[in-house]
């Protein structure tokens, strides 16, 4: 609208159906909100986390230059990858 370019990254679990067949839909669900808060945490105030598929989340980074959307997107894959996920079950 205001003729800034912006990005979109996209966040992808691998082998999300495994995931689910070995531990379950409800441990899988408590992972994915997991990672979504650790995404939303990680992202800039102005942009906007998204659930696309259920193993695929958007992140829209509005008005932002190609070299600073590089550097947003490697803090956010930074916290992910830092970020100690657990899958517990019963």
């Amino acid at each position: 609208e205001h003729g800034h370019p912006s990005g979109l990254l996209l966040i992808k679990i691998d082998k999300c159906d495994q995931l689910v067949r070995r531990y379950g839909t409800a441990a899988v669900s408590l992972l994915q909100s997991r990672l979504a808060t650790v995404v939303i945490k990680a992202a800039r105030d102005q942009d906007l986390v998204c659930r696309l598929e259920h193993d695929l989340f958007a992140v829209l980074v509005p008005s932002v230059s190609p070299i600073a959307g590089s550097r947003v997107a490697e803090t956010i894959r930074a916290a992910v990858r830092e970020h100690a996920f657990r899958v517990e079950v019963d």
